[in-house]
């Protein structure tokens, strides 16, 4: 299949319009790419602005769309699946792969899929390649790959990765340990899962190392199929709801554990290894 990865900034979107897709009305979307999660085409992002055509797409599915129940006394769930991905057995281009046939396996697949878009889009052309293969049950040609790379890096005024040049300054992370999960189905060799997770993007000004770091929120159903020992990606939407649930100040990452439970409703749990504690990096308190 031919997948193509569809950028597009959390500027250019507007809030709204989730796909809780079918598969039919999924398989649409992926022509425009199973790999785009990489990023944030298919998710659901905080802070910006949508594509028509997306929303177009989720109108003619003939989509209900939902919007979370909260709870002000939603007690703490806590999963047995980690953010950190600590059942994975190996690593792929230097992220976890080999995860157990279990409910938590499937979940800790899909989290590191989901929080990793942006290393995948840095890597070597190489490096990609190999994670891509090994995650995605159709990975795209290195050729797709490498060019959705090269318009990651022009979003955000990166140099070219022929350029060589040093683009670590660049802070591109997701922590699923700040967010939450739902396992929405669950069977044999396949499994859906929903994340929300906050995320840090941005280039530090020289003189404040928090300048220019802001905070978005991602959303995002996964389908995972188990095959040959580990799960592998499948199928992308922008999540359950109509719109990105945000906390109060969407700008700060943290929020305390029964917060997000009761900002996303029935059946969401935090990590097992879910914490309140700010990230290692620095960032302004906006919202992106």
């Amino acid at each position: 299949m031919n997948v193509r990865i569809h950028y597009q900034s959390p500027a250019s979107r507007e809030r709204g319009g989730a796909l809780g897709l079918s598969a039919p009305a999924l398989l649409t979307l992926l022509g425009i790419g199973v790999a785009g999660a990489f990023a944030s085409a298919l998710f659901l992002v905080g802070g910006g602005e949508e594509g028509d055509d997306d929303g177009r797409q989720g109108e003619a599915a003939g989509e209900v769309m939902i919007s979370p129940t909260p709870s002000a006394s939603a007690p703490v769930a806590r999963g047995r699946a980690t953010a950190a991905a600590t059942l994975a057995d190996r690593e792929v281009s230097g992220l976890p792969r080999g995860f157990p046939h279990s409910r938590e396996g499937a979940v800790e697949a899909g989290t590191t899929f989901a929080a990793t878009t942006a290393d995948v889009q840095r890597m070597s052309g190489d490096d990609r390649l190999a994670y891509v293969r090994d995650a995605l049950l159709e990975p795209p040609s290195q050729r797709q790959l490498d060019r959705d790379a090269e318009e990651f890096r022009r979003s955000h005024s990166l140099p070219s990765a022929a350029e060589r040049a040093d683009d670590s300054a660049f802070v591109s992370r997701c922590h699923p340990e700040l967010g939450a999960y739902r396992v929405a189905e669950y069977a044999d060799s396949r499994a859906v899962v929903d994340f929300w997770m906050p995320c840090l993007q941005g280039t530090p000004d020289a003189s404040d190392a928090s300048a220019g770091i802001g905070t978005r929120w991602q959303m995002g159903r996964m389908e995972l199929r188990w095959k040959d020992g580990d799960w592998r990606v499948g199928e992308l939407s922008r999540g359950p709801f109509d719109a990105p649930v945000e906390p109060g100040e969407p700008g700060d990452p943290v929020t305390d554990l029964a917060t997000r439970l009761s900002l996303l409703g029935h059946d969401w749990r935090v990590y097992a290894d879910a914490t309140e504690e700010a990230p290692a990096e620095p960032f302004t308190g906006d919202a992106r």
